[in-house]
């Protein structure tokens, strides 16, 4: 008898096309360390690439040491040759952190500038096991990559021990722990790309509401492949947001304005039967959640509306206001067919808004 299938894909992530040779790359020129002199003395060897530092207190354990600036950084560059020209490519690193107390700066690697974390954090120990550190770029025309193993930030309280055990560049998307791409915090819903809309209950959810259709021929008796089209969306971001400041309504109910009156501050919804002004659209927003790997997964409508929204109050707990907020295509800057009103982004660890 057959095995029964696997209920889900797990391992195997092909052939490299570059791995590394890390045996004494502390005297190989092709790896270039810099930084703050007393964190370019941390990178230890010789057949990992480690970085060994202690400094509590002092940088460098005395006070008479020069202080400023207060935050230091390192890194050992690499850069790879001979890859597939203007490639995406993923690069996986076995990374072994053992001890990594009081660092709020960041640790881990660079592909092409953009930085990327361990997949786990420090063990608190000098045994620790060896966890896949994923991160992607993509090659320059002439099929170069720069990688760099960093450490950024770091204030002189510290204590970190942390090896790069080897270096794998795969072409294409590749991920060897997929389960890490799991959701684990509620989202955040920002504006303009990065204002705050509102603190939310429960966090908020999406939906592209795609309409799918099928092209009809003469005789046609099943659905058949290659012969569906989306021909209309209302991508939309449902939420329950709870601050009601004037800067709030404006969103919520977009097109009217705040005044005095006898009431104290009134807002007055815009007339009916009359367009909306591009000026009272949304513009960037953002919908981000946290993933287990440490980066996160975006929503984003170039342009949106909020479409609906309602207030509920509620007995001895904080209200909120039920909110959809809808994406709107820019035909400024394309035909219907081919603006997409909503993208969906990869960011990396540490981005920021």
């Amino acid at each position: 008898m057959s095995p029964a299938p696997t209920p889900y894909p797990v391992g195997g992530v092909g052939t490299p096309l570059y791995t590394a040779d890390l045996t004494a790359w502390l005297s190989n020129p092709a790896w270039v360390r810099t930084g703050d002199a007393l964190l370019v003395d941390a990178w230890a060897g010789p057949n990992v690439v480690s970085a060994v530092a202690a400094h509590l207190a002092y940088w460098g354990n005395n006070p008479a040491t020069e202080q400023s600036p207060f935050l230091r950084s390192t890194q050992a560059a690499f850069t790879i040759p001979g890859l597939p020209p203007s490639s995406f490519v993923t690069v996986i690193v076995n990374t072994q952190w053992r001890l990594g107390s009081f660092i709020d700066g960041f640790v881990g690697m660079k592909v092409a500038g953009t930085p990327f974390a361990p997949g786990a954090g420090p063990t608190g120990t000098l045994t620790a096991p060896t966890v896949p550190m994923v991160g992607y770029g993509t090659t320059d025309v002439s099929g170069n990559l720069a990688v760099a193993f960093a450490l950024g930030n770091l204030h002189p309280s510290f204590n970190l021990n942390i090896s790069f055990v080897d270096l794998n560049v795969y072409l294409g998307f590749a991920d060897p722990d997929p389960f890490r791409d799991i959701i684990i915090d509620s989202a955040v819903l920002y504006h303009s790309e990065n204002i705050p809309v509102s603190i939310t209950r429960g966090g908020a959810t999406f939906a592209p509401n795609e309409e799918w259709e099928e092209m009809p021929f003469p005789g046609k008796t099943a659905p058949v492949y290659g012969g569906d089209q989306i021909v209309s969306m209302r991508p939309k971001i449902t939420t329950t947001f709870m601050l009601t400041g004037e800067r709030q309504f404006l969103i919520y109910r977009p097109g009217g304005a705040w005044a005095d009156s006898s009431y104290g501050r009134t807002y007055t919804p815009g007339e009916m039967r009359t367009a909306l002004a591009a000026g009272s659209y949304l513009s960037g927003v953002r919908c981000i959640w946290q993933r287990l790997r440490g980066d996160y997964i975006q929503v984003r409508f170039p342009k949106a509306l909020v479409r609906s929204y309602g207030i509920e109050g509620r007995d001895l707990n904080e209200g909120g206001l039920a909110v959809e907020i809808e994406a709107r295509q820019d035909l400024t800057t394309g035909t219907p067919g081919t603006v997409r009103p909503y993208l969906i982004d990869i960011l990396p660890f540490g981005a920021t808004v």
